[in-house]
């Protein structure tokens, strides 16, 4: 026997939000990709030839994850099945 009905079930995920934030900063050395709280700074780089080369910190690319979550509910075939018991005396 079969049976319609719904099956609930709770989706989680991950979604990313990517900003860019201007840095335009001389700096010494290329700095290292980090992650302070649920946001990882991913440095972008470039040499600028000016009579002398230096390193700048053009931007930084910040990507921040933000947790998702989603009640869903969908029709499913269930199978469904019964059972009589009879009990006799001794």
């Amino acid at each position: 026997m079969s049976v319609e009905d719904f099956a609930q079930a709770t989706l989680a995920g991950v979604r990313v939000e990517v900003t860019r934030e201007r840095i335009d900063r001389q700096i010494d050395a290329a700095p290292l990709t980090g992650v302070k709280g649920d946001t990882t700074i991913i440095p972008i780089v470039e040499e600028v030839l000016i009579a002398e080369k230096r390193l700048v910190l053009v931007e930084e690319i910040r990507i921040r994850q933000i947790a998702t979550s989603e009640d869903v509910s969908i029709p499913v075939t269930l199978r469904k099945q019964t059972a009589t018991i009879e009990r006799t005396e001794e």
